[in-house]
């Protein structure tokens, strides 16, 4: 790390105070670092900067993390840089204490609350935002609560996870969780459950014990009891088994999302980890695709699972204030549309979806 500025030692004191400005040295021109201006304390032997709230040497704000265009939709990374336009929106902005691991030759930002917890405060049950460029593998890493710019009246979602950029591949995949609550009623959620857990093509269970996921469900859990419960659960067993813990309609425990930049969207691929549909747990592996597209007309977004080795399917699909729904199966189409009107009165509109719509997704999968 480079510093600029004067440097005092005070009789009370063990450690230097440093004011004046801090930069650091990595390889990486793409993420636009600058100075930051700093006063505190420094220990050399644990390097530990605060730096909750950077500025520049023009004492605008400097940002990490992961950002999208306001005009367009394109992605980029930062390492307290200046954003390309003020206007562009955050996908994940990351602050707190900044260190760094000589062993390992990484940068790593983390909060204060997660790193010294207070009193009683366990910290595997708090919800944090981190950061690590490694210099040594050239690899850019956040972990937290992601917004990716897409909402809708007639969903409430949340996604959480880790992103890892590979500056080798010139790559970045989110690797997160997501809690949605799906507009439908109890009903019509059976009948898709039970077609999941009969015909589901992927018989592996699903796992989620990495340390990010764990982190992701402490972002996605906002009751402090179900939080905890549910998050030791994953961490022994690696599923859910309280799935009454969390009332929402549907959890995917993982998948992995990308950016599209030729259309301006995120796409998942591979399987998804399905936890659970309305408190029923399901702790199973199924193919499927998630479709995130912001759009400054209307934000959409598309999820399609397949439900049997037949090529069975259920898909939902969100824009503006429209819920259209599809179904390879007639029982469950029937029974969400049996009760679209009265559902339609929250704001939002329930409607049957369109075959093309569906198709598009199920090519994804394909291929």
């Amino acid at each position: 790390i480079q510093y600029e500025g004067s440097v005092e030692l005070y009789s009370e004191e063990k450690n230097l105070y440093f004011n004046g400005y801090i930069k650091p040295q990595h390889k990486f021109a793409g993420l636009g670092t600058q100075w930051v201006k700093m006063s505190d304390t420094v220990d050399a032997q644990n390097i530990s900067l605060d730096l909750n709230a950077p500025k520049g040497k023009d004492e605008k704000e400097l940002f990490t993390g992961t950002f999208m265009g306001a005009d367009s939709n394109f992605v980029y990374n930062l390492f307290y840089g200046k954003k390309k336009n003020l206007k562009d929106r955050e996908i994940i902005k990351v602050n707190g204490l900044l260190g760094y691991d000589e062993k390992k030759d990484a940068f790593e930002i983390g909060e204060r609350k997660k790193l010294f917890p207070g009193k009683g405060e366990d910290p595997a049950y708090i919800p944090s935002y981190s950061f690590e460029l490694d210099n040594q593998k050239s690899i850019f890493t956040t972990a937290g609560l992601y917004d990716f710019q897409a909402h809708f009246k007639g969903l409430q979602y949340a996604i959480a996870g880790n992103y890892t950029y590979d500056f080798n591949t010139f790559k970045g995949i989110w690797d997160v969780a997501m809690i949605a609550d799906f507009p439908f009623n109890d009903e019509a959620t059976k009948i898709m459950t039970d077609s999941i857990l009969q015909g589901s093509i992927v018989e592996k269970e699903a796992s989620a014990k990495e340390d990010h996921l764990l982190n992701a469900f402490d972002f996605l859990i906002k009751d402090r009891k179900d939080r905890q419960k549910v998050v030791t659960e994953l961490g022994n067993f690696g599923y859910i088994a309280s799935a009454d813990a969390i009332n929402k309609e549907i959890v995917l425990s993982h998948f992995d999302l990308e950016f599209e930049d030729s259309t301006g969207t995120f796409y998942s691929h591979g399987q998804i980890g399905l936890g659970a549909i309305k408190k029923i747990g399901l702790n199973k592996m199924i193919y499927g695709v998630i479709k995130i597209k912001p759009n400054k007309r209307a934000d959409e977004m598309g999820i399609l699972l397949e439900s049997s080795k037949d090529g069975g399917y259920h898909y939902f699909y969100f824009k503006d204030n429209d819920v259209s729904y599809l179904s390879s199966d007639l029982a469950w189409t029937d029974k969400v549309t049996a009760t679209a009107s009265k559902v339609s009165k929250s704001g939002f509109k329930l409607k049957a979806g369109q075959v093309e719509e569906a198709y598009k997704l199920k090519q994804r999968l394909a291929d």
